[in-house]
């Protein structure tokens, strides 16, 4: 995705975050589209979400998968 979530390697593996990508499959898709990558602090919190080559804030569609992800 182009951005910088390699330097969290160190933080993840202490257990201070985690990251995570959201995906857009269509059909029998094995691997999606990448949307987004997102930090989770340690205490579940979503710190942030950043889209190809660090895009700020997620666009309406993807706010609404990462809730539909969190709620499920």
């Amino acid at each position: 995705m182009k951005h910088c979530v390699a330097t969290y390697a160190a933080s993840c593996a202490r257990g201070a975050c985690s990251i995570w990508s959201l995906e857009r499959r269509r059909g029998g898709e094995e691997r999606g589209e990448s949307l987004l990558t997102v930090e989770i602090d340690a205490k579940g919190v979503m710190v942030q979400a950043r889209g190809f080559r660090n895009r700020g804030r997620p666009i309406r569609k993807e706010r609404t998968a990462i809730w539909m992800r969190e709620a499920g």
